[in-house]
């Protein structure tokens, strides 16, 4: 194996050469580095070469597309299938193949805006998550070592495992910090030549010898020594050698009948891509250690090993996450399964793309499926949403809102995310989103608190003493005072706490489950002193200041409730179909009390990334925020003519000091229709 990386890395030598090729003997500027011995043996494999007269440059820094280049090519990566993805690695780009098949590998992955960077400077983090998944496709066991890096904290959370991994094979070694033996990783840091060229020395050593231990094989016993003197000498029986143990062959591929029943192919493949290439005929899937890891289309619902979550990346690396699932089976959670590199599965779900590791999911193709799976329906009028629990095989259902004209009642309806829906033969019927769902909640109810009351009065549960009887004045003021939808809040707090019965509620006034963390919900639940005062919290500092804040990254993504694809329900629940199950309590309430704000305000769609948002009318104006990409829902308030001519929509404001007076041209909104 040794011998297939030195082969390739002297393919790739360029990347960690400089323009005068081989270097003298005399490595002078390597002298007295402190990975001199690194370096040197780098030089002996053909890794590193120079610049000439002796010189290497150990320290000057190397970039994303040239570490990406090296990895690639040192692991002989095939090149990518389609090459394309990235906005800023084009066909005029040198190393666009290299760069395109570590993505497809999953060991390299862009930015949110499309991009890849490649010329930016790579870090000592990035560096080593490139190698940790350099190790995973090699085979090499996923490993945490115990090193004491002060700064571990500093590296982002996603890539810990793979600075731990590293650090276990020692590839990763650190800096010695003050603090005694402690050492730092320094996360942030520029990567050097002379680091790039000591990890992948390093990594080359931990894969050849992980594979000369797997390949080792048991001495065999001692013969057996002769008898002394026998009358009649007896030639011994050849000792039973122990069989030599075999690599773990773990791929296999198999054809699956319409039943669904599957065929498995007896053969067996070292790795995924040696399964994949070797798929022929009505041959589509690619099992490892008998799970699925390919199919030809399919569900793919969350089961992570470990977590009662699963993440979702926006890169085939896996290292940017947008959103995450839960694995309990009463959410009926299903992302729709679009294609597999063996390590990270594509899919699509709420109208979006992203990515997840294949370890933390199960895939169900379509043949197994049978109808087992989320679906629509329409009864009396309503738009009713069938969630599928595949643990208990059960349907659980609830009132999303009012059915779209071109869906009937009897049939059902598929859709992934409540807006476009599909026959069960999979033919798209028409797309209508949700009033409630995409409604802007920076808006004002048109119900009086008496009015609101009077819906909970009449339909919170009977008997149980409900923590939302009498506090309508709260949410209406809650609606005065910070700008949020009334009817949105009360939405919240009857799905959150049950109609206002549940424990946390009953005991702790808290009606949003605020805090309420999976390990411990009911003794980390926050407590308030009043309804009225969990109702405010909620309102100005999650909502007002949080999610619906554009200046605050880590909880903006759109100030609607929206689904997995944009909206609150992005990050605020793992809860897939949780913005669509208080639009359908926001819907009942409405309906219940005369039907005064559905269709109330103009909404519009942002149908690009990058717009910015101005403070009149007019290329001219200042600046005052930018949607980072498509898909967001506005509140449209006026429609205004620029001095040019155009037209521009005064919008609802994405930060929390202006509500209104900021404008978008309306050549990038597509205003939406309601049904009446």
């Amino acid at each position: 194996m040794l011998k297939k990386w030195t082969m390739f890395l002297l393919a790739a030598v360029l990347m960690l050469t400089g323009a005068g090729g081989a270097a003298a003997d005399n490595h002078t500027d390597i002298s007295g580095h402190s990975l001199e011995e690194e370096m040197l043996e780098a030089i002996d494999r053909g890794v590193l070469a120079g610049y000439g007269q002796g010189t290497y440059r150990p320290d000057r820094s190397v970039s994303r597309a040239e570490f990406a280049t090296f990895t690639a090519r040192a692991l002989g990566l095939p090149r990518a299938q389609q090459e394309s993805g990235f906005d800023d690695v084009g066909s005029d780009f040198g190393l666009r193949s290299s760069v395109y098949a570590a993505a497809e590998a999953g060991i390299v992955g862009g930015y949110p805006d499309g991009t890849f960077r490649p010329n930016q400077n790579i870090t000592r983090e990035e560096m080593a998550v490139m190698i940790d998944r350099a190790l995973r496709s090699e085979g090499l066991p996923v490993e945490r070592s115990d090193v004491n890096f002060i700064d571990i904290n500093d590296v982002r959370p996603s890539y810990v495992n793979g600075v731990l991994n590293n650090a276990f094979y020692g590839i990763i070694q650190g800096f010695p910090a003050q603090q005694g033996t402690a050492f730092r990783f320094a996360p942030k840091e520029d990567a050097t030549r002379a680091q790039s060229a000591a990890f992948i020395v390093r990594m080359q050593d931990a894969v050849e010898e992980y594979e000369e231990e797997e390949a080792e094989v048991p001495e065999p016993p001692p013969g057996v020594e002769d008898p002394e003197e026998p009358e009649t000498p007896e030639v011994p029986e050849e000792p039973e050698l122990p069989e030599v143990p075999e690599p773990d062959r773990a791929f296999q591929t198999a054809s699956i009948s319409s039943s669904g029943e599957l065929t498995v192919r007896s053969r067996e493949y070292d790795t995924y891509n040696q399964a994949a290439a070797a798929l022929s005929g009505d041959e589509n899937i690619v099992l490892k250690n008998g799970d699925i890891v390919r199919m030809s289309g399919g569900i793919v619902r969350p089961n992570h090993p470990t977590s009662a979550l699963t993440y979702i990346y926006s890169d085939r690396g896996l290292t940017d996450a947008q959103t995450y699932t839960t694995k309990a089976a009463g959410f009926g959670s299903e992302l729709r399964y679009a294609d597999s590199n063996g390590s990270s599965i594509r899919v699509d779900f709420a109208g979006v793309t992203g990515y997840v590791d294949v370890d933390t999911v199960d895939l169900i193709p379509t043949q197994q499926v049978r109808g087992n799976r989320n679906y629509y329906d329409v009864t009396d009028g309503t738009l009713r949403h069938h969630i599928y629990n595949p643990t208990a095989d059960s349907y659980a259902a609830y009132v999303y809102g009012p059915a779209p004209d071109f869906l009937s009642e009897g049939p059902r309806y598929y859709s992934w995310d409540g807006s476009k829906f599909y026959t069960t033969s999979g033919i798209m019927v028409g797309e209508q989103p949700q009033y409630f769902n995409t409604m802007g909640v920076k808006t004002q109810s048109s119900y009086t608190a008496e009015d609101l009351n009077r819906y909970i009065e009449a339909n919170a549960p009977s008997g149980r003493n409900s923590k939302l009887l009498g506090e309508g004045e709260a949410f209406i003021e809650a609606q005065n005072r910070f700008g949020i939808n009334a009817l949105f809040i009360l939405g919240a707090a009857i799905h959150e706490s049950g109609w206002g019965t549940s424990q946390i509620a009953q005991d702790k006034n808290n009606l949003f489950g605020l805090r309420a963390t999976d390990d411990n919900p009911y003794g980390n639940a926050d407590e308030f002193n009043s309804v009225q005062d969990a109702v405010f919290y909620f309102a100005d500092y999650y909502i007002r200041r949080g999610y619906t804040n554009i200046d605050h990254p880590t909880r903006y993504t759109g100030a609607f409730l929206g689904n997995k694809g944009a909206g609150f329900n992005v990050k605020y629940a793992s809860d897939m179909f949780w913005g669509q199950k208080i639009a359908g309590h926001m819907y009942r309430a409405d309906r219940y009390l005369g039907s005064r704000d559905r269709n109330k305000y103009d909404i519009g769609r942002i149908t690009t990334s990058g717009l910015n948002v101005r403070t009149g009318p007019g290329t001219e104006n200042d600046i005052r925020y930018t949607y980072d990409r498509a898909g967001y829902y506005v509140i449209l308030h006026d429609e205004v003519e620029a001095e040019n001519g155009s037209t521009w929509y005064e919008v609802s404001s994405e930060v929390p000091r202006f509500n209104r007076s900021s404008y978008i041209h309306s050549s990038f909104i597509d205003r939406q229709q309601f049904p009446q």
